[in-house]
């Protein structure tokens, strides 16, 4: 992110995301509208390497799982979720898309595995 406007952007739209998700219901059980806050900050850490939707997953499972069920915050679980940040954030201009097929590298590998299929 370049400047402060949009760090607080992309905190405001994670917050906004990941507090609708409440993922254990936390918030609709009446905890505070904070309850959050670390996990949002530790979204806003990665985006500087966040390139694509499955990025954004698993950067959630890894920081969900650091302080709840690791079990459960798996990079599937999280996927509609990140897909949902990943698009608003996109849309805000806090991150740039990397093409429809994802992150660069990404499309190599595919394209490298396609090619050895039989």
């Amino acid at each position: 992110m370049r400047t402060t406007a949009d760090h607080q952007k992309a905190v405001q739209v994670i917050r906004a995301i990941i507090n609708k998700w409440d993922a254990y219901g936390l918030i609709a059980g009446g905890a505070a509208g904070n309850e959050f806050e670390e996990q949002i900050d530790g979204i806003v850490t990665f985006l500087p390497r966040i390139r694509s939707r499955e990025d954004m997953a698993m950067a959630i499972s890894k920081i969900f799982s650091r302080t709840y069920d690791p079990e459960k915050f798996t990079p599937q679980f999280c996927t509609t979720v990140g897909n949902e940040l990943y698009e608003a954030l996109a849309r805000q201009g806090v991150i740039k898309r990397v093409g429809s097929g994802g992150h660069f590298l990404d499309r190599i590998r595919d394209k490298i595995k396609s090619m050895f299929k039989s």
